[in-house]
């Protein structure tokens, strides 16, 4: 019995050993997982922006941390390229690193060996988790499974000593004291590797082999726990959370607010006003505090859906005053599934409704159609189809120069997508119907790198809309052709009146609307011909009878005005140089006192030269003792930097007890070496300042001799402008008594004048009239009697010098349209001896 019951001591100590062994290494692949998600989130800023320091400083702390499980860390980009590769591995370990991690970053999930052992993590980084890259680690077992087979072999000698201690203590005592307790750990073993970490492990009080294994069983049960929390705060912490500007709060599953991001105080304060309303003294910094119960007056039966998991996720539109909010309620899993919270999402959605509604309205009205990046249709909507008239299967994929062709020049439309600018006007596009104008624009939709992913065209149909105005513009064509052979006649019949011809006449019919200009411009004609010839009969006999008067009245009055005229202009030329000797004078006095001021300025401006010149000599001092300033920071920097590297090496030593005060090391590293730098850069810029402030200190004595030069020009100049005032003072004063005598003698002789203009300027009045009169009718042609309508029958020429002067060429339009009233039997000598007998 004792025998029996030795032996199955024994298969059961086998047995654990085995179940410890293979809960050690799943173990080990849990946390070797998890670990290298934590770095990928680590990491995944560091490798966006390219920290290399700071990611090489987390991948050796990562290899230190892990106790020698982790071998080696490789870090590549999305080009495949390595980033960073930390620790020691065989080349073949390395490669497959690569391997994996490149199959990571293309299918952004978790990639793995069979034996777990090699494990890649893509890098996502921003709101939207975006793969900038992947990490690939590699860990061993070996040190685990050496120290089980340690303990093994310890094991292995206690079951011996057991065994003895059976066969001596017997059966019984052996089954109560090593099976019993043994199966107790099994269970709860089988219980941690299905993921329950909080199960009591039992007979770790004891002192024997069995509590040695419920003990270590109970550490690596503690590890796991730990590491589950660890995972929890990196999901709160971690770029999911923090690297997306989402405004977010965590609800534990107690009902605690257990995470406030700082967006979403930023965003509470944003809309303060509107929460107000209609939560009074709502505070987001207090919620960890309050609990919901605040946020039950935001969201409707908030309660109901944290109790109620199946309702989750769920979104609800809340309206605050004049704005609306979206909330997004949804569970917050680990990467075991394991529920820890509830994740409530904040957004203001008032413009993106409203944008919403636009673009609507826009797919509804417009015309729109997409293009990719290789110029072929890749998209449109309803209308663009209608348009084309044609199914979108066969559309897709055209070429956009067999559907869309520009309006103008073809090669601003192609210059202007090559530049990734919109491009605006009218565009033709080709349908079963025939061609279809559109006014719109064709605007690239850039990526983040600045280059064009496709092309989006938005426009309006104005096929309708240029057909009426093509036929408005042909009806305007031909009004406007009407008109101009209206004008052109009118002007050919104006310009001959203008040139005193009474003999023109429009013959050639206008169209219905025009015909009555016509009818008025002949029957003016008409009238204004005999109106002259009356005039023209009269102004011959008024000219010979004033010609007498006015040239006895005229002979009289020129000489007296000739004599005023040159006394006038004698005392006018004597103001002018009385009035330009004051003039110079006055200008001599004050060009005095300006070139006073001058040098009182240049006087004082060396003074202020000789001050600036002071001050620059301090700036110059004050800029070395800056540098000795930054100098000593950027001493206390350096000593700062050796100070954290001493403390993240006493951490790294320090295990998992000093892993976050690795962390705070590490960041108080960076911290010194920008300080550093900072401090070098502030000390460059101040050098630099010195040797400005040398040169401006030269430049402005340069400037203090040159005004002192400047005062003593100044001081002759002003001397010899006191003595020009002077002298023209003296001049001023006696031409101003000269001027004075001039002027009387003017006077007397203007009043003698005055007496024989009044005499002759009623016979020069007369006698201008009369000669104007006859000048004015001289250039009327008259002919020997008033044209009329029915002796127009060919085109409008003068009657005077019609051989030697021809008509202007009017339009095709107009031949015809005037003719001359004159009978063609006249000669040009004819009219010459009837313009002489007139």
């Amino acid at each position: 019995m004792t025998v029996v019951t030795a032996i199955v001591a024994v298969l059961l100590a086998t047995q654990a050993a085995k179940i410890t062994e293979s809960i050690a290494l799943q173990g080990l692949r849990d946390l070797a997982t998890e670990a290298t998600e934590i770095t990928a989130d680590q990491s995944a800023g560091m490798v966006r922006f390219s920290r290399q320091e700071q990611l090489d400083a987390l991948l050796a702390q990562k290899l230190a941390d892990s106790d020698g499980q982790a071998l080696a860390t490789v870090v590549i980009d999305l080009d495949g390229k390595d980033v960073a590769v930390s620790g020691t591995a065989p080349p073949q370990t390395l490669s497959d690193l690569r391997a994996l991690a490149g199959a990571a970053s293309l299918t952004g999930g978790i990639e793995s060996t069979g034996d777990g052992f090699l494990i890649a993590a893509p890098l996502r980084f921003g709101a939207d988790g975006a793969v900038v890259g992947a990490i690939a680690m590699a860990w061993t077992p070996e040190q685990l499974l050496s120290t089980i087979a340690a303990r093994k072999r310890m094991l292995w000698l206690t079951a011996a000593g057991v065994f003895v201690i059976l066969i001596l203590a017997g059966g019984l005592a052996l089954r109560w004291s090593i099976s019993v307790p043994l199966r107790r750990v099994e269970e709860a073993m089988q219980d941690v590797a299905s993921g329950a970490l909080d199960t009591e492990i039992p007979a770790r009080a004891r002192q024997d082999e069995i509590g040695t294994i419920a003990r270590s069983l109970d550490g690596f049960r503690q590890s796991l726990e730990a590491a589950r929390k660890a995972q929890i705060e990196n999901e709160l912490t971690g770029a999911r959370f923090q690297g997306a500007s989402v405004p977010r709060l965590v609800i534990g599953t107690d009902g605690s607010v257990s995470h406030v991001s700082a967006d979403f105080v930023a965003f509470a304060e944003r809309h303060a006003a509107a929460i107000e309303k209609t939560a009074p003294g709502f505070d987001p910094a207090a919620l960890p505090e309050l609990g919901i119960g605040p946020l039950e007056k935001l969201v409707p039966d908030l309660r109901g859906l944290l109790s109620d998991a199946s309702r989750l996720p769920h979104e609800v539109d809340i309206r605050l005053g004049e704005t609306k909010f979206w909330v997004g309620i949804s569970r917050v899993q680990d990467k075991l599934g394991t529920t820890f919270g509830t994740v409530l999402e904040w957004e203001d959605v008032t413009s993106r409704r409203k944008v919403r509604a636009t673009l609507a309205a826009l797919e509804a009205n417009q015309i729109r159609c997409e293009f990719d990046a290789n110029h072929r249709l890749s998209d449109g909507n309803a209308r663009f189809y209608a348009l084309i008239d044609r199914p979108e299967t066969d559309l897709v994929g055209q070429p956009m120069t067999e559907l869309v062709r520009p309006g103008g020049d073809e090669t601003e439309l192609t210059a202007a997508l090559a530049r990734n600018e919109a491009y605006f006007g009218r565009f033709t596009m080709s349908g079963t119907r025939g061609d279809r104008h559109v006014d719109g624009s064709l605007s690239p939709v850039l990526d983040n790198t600045g280059n064009a992913t496709s092309y989006l065209l938005l426009g309006q149909d104005v096929t309708d809309a240029t057909e009426r105005l093509q036929f408005a513009e042909e009806e305007r064509s031909r009004i406007e052709a009407e008109q101009q052979a209206v004008v052109e006649a009118l002007r050919v019949g104006m310009a001959a009146l203008s040139d005193g011809d009474l003999t023109a006449r429009l013959t050639t019919p206008f169209a219905a609307q025009y015909e009555p200009l016509r009818a008025d411009f002949n029957a003016a004609v008409d009238r204004l011909h005999a109106a002259i010839a009356a005039v023209t009969e009269r102004a011959g006999a008024i000219r010979g009878e004033v010609a007498d008067i006015s040239g006895a009245a005229d002979d009289l009055s020129r000489r007296t005005e000739h004599q005023a005229a040159t006394l006038e202009e004698t005392a006018a030329a004597l103001a002018e140089i009385t009035a330009s000797v004051s003039s110079a004078a006055e200008g001599a006095r004050r060009a005095n006192d300006v070139v006073d001021e001058a040098r009182t300025n240049a006087e004082a401006s060396g003074g202020v030269v000789q001050d600036a010149v002071a001050a620059m000599g301090e700036i110059a001092d004050s800029s070395s003792k800056i540098s000795s300033i930054i100098s000593v920071i950027d001493d206390i920097a350096f000593q700062t930097n050796l100070l954290a590297l001493n403390a993240g090496v006493e951490a790294a030593r320090a295990g998992d007890a000093g892993r976050g005060f690795a962390v705070v090391a590490s960041e108080v590293r960076a911290l010194a070496q920008r300080s550093s730098d900072a401090a070098r850069e502030i000390n460059s810029l101040i050098s630099a300042s010195g040797e400005h402030v040398e040169r401006g200190v030269t430049l402005v004595g340069d400037a203090g001799i040159a005004l002192k030069r400047i005062v003593e020009s100044v001081g002759g100049i002003s001397d010899h402008v006191a003595g020009i005032a002077a002298s023209a003072q003296e001049q001023s004063s006696g031409l101003a008594e000269v001027n004075t005598a001039m002027s009387q003698l003017d006077q007397v002789t203007q009043q003698n004048a005055a007496m024989f203009e009044e005499t002759t300027a009623a016979s020069q009045t007369l006698n201008s009239a009369a000669n104007e009169l006859a000048q004015s009718v001289e250039r009327f042609i008259l002919g020997s009697k008033p044209p009329t309508a029915s002796t127009a029958s060919q085109t409008f020429v003068s009657a005077r010098g019609a051989a030697s002067n021809p008509p202007l060429p009017l339009p095709s339009s107009t031949t015809g349209a005037l003719a001359t009233a004159v009978p063609e039997a006249l000669s040009e000598d004819q009219l010459d001896e009837d313009w002489q007998d007139f």
